[in-house]
């Protein structure tokens, strides 16, 4: 839906504002002007609404402030722009941007109002306009030149003016500060030339990226497009080598594939084990190319009975597994195992076996082929593998006792003290689920005398143990230790819920959290204590005073690279200018003064997510050199309630505890709206968009668009409502968690074997990434509890 602004507002909706906003907030202090009272309380608002995504709602109130007669106006006005560029309003969007860079050209945002001006031509297709805009920014001598000649040069591909485009990329190409803009930058050139009809420069042009290729798949693209710029330049024979060389020293690279199709259609001789290889590493992205693998396997085999390599028989048995034809990928598996006995893919051979019969559902052949791969190969690391694996089958078959000693024998292989202890606890928790509790006891006894790396897993499962054979009085000893030795681990909090000390509680009101007006001084204070330093690093130079009325008025020297992130954060570019800020917190890290520095300049940029990953690295530097405890002050950077009256409001209303919210949208996405995940989930709840277009039909939003799961207030609604469903089917926070993370299906699997028991639901969750988010989540909750409930 279109964003419309009325420029004048009626004086009936400015009373029903100024109503609204005086019954929410406090009246003007004692010699405050009411007028200007209104004004700061109206910007406030605005803001407010615009961080949580409501940009329909917050546009007017800009437009009242940038009427008004007040120094709010310009800010009204560039937030106005970002708000309809935000609802992708284009021509609003540049009407706005277009004003402000007129009215505030002494502004030090004009040159980023400028670039998004530019941005919004080029989305309305006025190409014209759009190049005229980026070329006054560059006049600026902005930090940006070379985005800005880059859109200029993407505007005159548009307009068909292709040797102009070329200049402009060549002018990007001379101010271009990394290698990988560089190269973005000749491979458009390139196809400029291509475009133009100048294939010698083209050509020219990609054999300069070859030279700079930073690895092979890189490497095997540029030969790809090289290649074909060659056949259209009748150099065939070149174009073959270009495309061989693809073939030959990337076969994992999808452009590797491309020019073995090239070159098969052409009648080119390619060796049959490479053309085998190529097309077995594309067959997961292109089928058709798995039967093709398993062919020119075939024939490497057939041309070569007595001295074929084994792994030839390797590939087509994955191949073949791919695509579905798994009794072919048995016989493969044999013919490796059984003519190439001293191959060292042997071991890998029995254990692919295993697997493929698993793809089969065939489990018990599984169990039988894992064993004789621990047997025969008792030296291998997947002899290893072999016996967690029937361990865990065993365990999914029923046959618990079997399942223990199968973890007993990992255990004594294991050299990782971790895992070792983790196949002991298994072994315990085998034998739990057995109904031998005390043979479970045992085992954990040892664990927890030999020392669990895993902190009070052992003291908790022993309660849970003694408690099950009805010994009461040793579970609580045993739960009471666990809690007083690790009382903000996972196990230490769930031996406190035993203990009736600790549980996720419903709706509260969340306590004001700003940060003190001296939090610089009291950071550098507290680092000064555990890491001394002489002279204050670059981020701390400067940093502010005890007057400084909030972390955003810090003023602080500039770090290497931030005059280009604050530039990208102004014009628009929001997750570069987040990867850049994320490089410079890793220049620093080690540094405990600059990373204190840091959390502070990035919080007061609302640049949330490297401000809690600078805090957090503190923190954690600061327990490795055994300093005092941090300032709550540092903790709350840390573990921050951004969106607090948000949060509140969505929690409450499903009688949600708020803090138990804000530790799940710590854990997801910490606190940063525009953040995707590799699966595809946005947002602050890290949303599927499959799964918010079915929330969205539930709830009956009529106009939801899968860019809005990038709206805090829209992500959080969307995310409460479908964790809350979770927990009214399953009844337990924890497994409302574990299907939040890893689906629904799953968690319905793991409850029904947990037979209702939560703690034993966490230990038999078989994706170790689910398993290890229901915990963190478990402990940040504590952390935020700790940190923000009423004394």
């Amino acid at each position: 839906m279109k964003l419309h602004i009325r420029l004048c507002i009626s004086v009936a909706v400015l009373s029903i504002m100024l109503a609204g906003l005086n019954s929410a907030l406090p009246t003007p202090a004692y010699g405050e002007t009411p007028l200007l009272s209104f004004y700061e309380r109206l910007w406030q608002k605005a803001i407010n609404l615009k961080e949580e995504g409501r940009c329909p709602q917050a546009a007017p109130l800009f437009q009242v402030l940038i009427n008004s007669p007040t120094p709010y106006a310009p800010d009204a006005l560039f937030h106005l722009a970002e708000c309809l560029e935000m609802e992708e309003d284009w021509p609003q969007a540049a009407a706005a941007w277009r004003k402000f860079t007129h009215r505030y050209k002494d502004d030090p945002r004009m040159p980023g109002a400028l670039f998004r001006l530019g941005n919004a031509y080029r989305n309305l297709q006025n190409y014209g306009a759009a190049i005229q805009v980026f070329l006054h920014y560059v006049s600026l001598d902005a930090p940006l030149a070379d985005l800005a000649w880059e859109a200029i040069g993407d505007a005159y591909m548009e307009l068909g003016r292709y040797e102009a485009a070329i200049r402009a990329y060549n002018e990007a190409l001379q101010v271009s500060p990394t290698p990988w803009g560089k190269r973005n930058l000749q491979e458009k050139m390139a196809q400029a030339y291509l475009k133009a009809g100048d294939f010698p420069s083209a050509a020219a042009v990609y054999e300069k990226l070859l030279s700079q290729a930073p690895d092979l798949c890189y490497r095997a693209k540029v030969d790809y497009l090289l290649g074909n710029v060659l056949l259209q330049m009748g150099r065939a024979e070149d174009a073959y080598a270009r495309f061989l060389d693809a073939v030959w020293k990337a076969p994992a690279a999808e452009h590797s594939y491309l020019a073995l199709i090239q070159l098969v259609e052409a009648g080119v001789k390619v060796d049959d084990y490479q053309r085998g290889l190529v097309d077995y590493y594309a067959c997961s992205s292109y089928p058709a190319a798995c039967g093709a693998a398993v062919m020119a396997f075939q024939r490497y085999i057939l041309a070569h009975p007595k001295d074929h390599k084994a792994e030839a028989h390797y590939y087509a048995a994955l191949a073949y597994r791919t695509a579905g034809n798994y009794e072919a990928a048995l016989k493969e598996w044999d013919w490796l195992i059984y003519t190439h006995p001293r191959s060292s893919l042997v071991p890998e051979g029995w254990w692919e076996k295993g697997r493929t019969f698993e793809w089969m559902g065939d489990l018990d052949q599984a169990i039988a082929t894992y064993r004789k791969l621990a047997d025969l190969h008792s030296d291998s690391p997947y002899a290893l593998k072999a016996l967690w694996r029937m361990a865990q089958l065993l365990e999914r078959q029923g046959e618990l006792r079997a399942a223990s000693e199968a973890y007993l024998k990992a255990a004594e292989r294991e050299k990782d003290e971790t895992r070792q202890a983790d196949a002991l606890f298994q072994a315990g928790l085998a034998l739990y689920r057995a109904g031998d509790f005390e043979g479970a006891a045992d085992l954990w006894d040892r664990l927890n005398d030999q020392g669990d790396p895993r902190p009070a897993r052992a003291l908790f499962w022993l309660g849970k143990a003694a408690y099950a054979q009805g010994k009461f009085s040793y579970a609580r000893s045993h739960w009471q230790k666990a809690a007083s030795e690790a009382p903000s681990s996972y196990y230490g909090l769930r031996a406190s819920v035993r203990l009736r000390k600790f549980e996720i509680a419903g709706c509260r009101q969340l306590p004001p959290s700003s940060p003190p007006t001296d939090l610089p001084e009291k950071l550098l204070t507290w680092v000064s204590v555990w890491s001394p330093y002489d002279d204050l690093p670059t981020p701390c130079r400067g940093i502010g005073s005890p007057k400084s009325r909030s972390p955003g008025e810090i003023k602080t020297s500039e770090p290497p690279h931030s005059v280009r992130a604050k530039a990208l954060l102004e014009a628009g570019l929001r997750r570069e200018a987040l990867a850049l800020y994320e490089s410079i917190r890793r220049e620093y890290q080690g540094d405990a003064p600059a990373l204190a520095c840091l959390a502070i300049r990035f919080l007061g940029e609302k640049l949330y997510a490297p401000s809690i990953r600078s805090a957090l690295s503190l923190i954690h530097m600061a327990e490795e050199a055994g300093a005092p405890p941090p300032p709550i002050c540092i903790q709350r950077i840390a573990y921050p309630l951004h969106y607090a009256n948000l949060i509140q409001e969505e929690a409450c209303a499903v009688g949600m505890d708020p803090l138990f919210l804000a530790a799940v949208i710590h854990q997801e996405s910490l606190f940063d709206p525009t953040v995707s995940s590799w699966a595809g989930a946005v947002g602050l709840m890290q949303i599927m968009p499959t799964t918010g277009q079915g929330i969205a039909k539930a709830l009956r939003w009529d106009d939801y668009r899968e860019r809005d799961l990038q709206k805090p207030f829209l992500s959080v609604k969307f995310g409460v409502w479908y964790l809350k469903r979770q927990r009214e089917r399953f009844g337990d926070w924890l497994v409302a968690l574990a299907a939040y993370n890893g689906g629904p299906g799953n968690a319905a699997r793991w409850w029904e074997e947990a037979q209702g028991d939560p703690d034993l639901f966490v230990e038999l969750i078989s994706l170790d990434e689910t398993k290890e988010y229901v915990k963190r989540i478990y402990e940040r909750y504590a952390t935020y509890r700790r940190l923000y409930s009423a004394s």
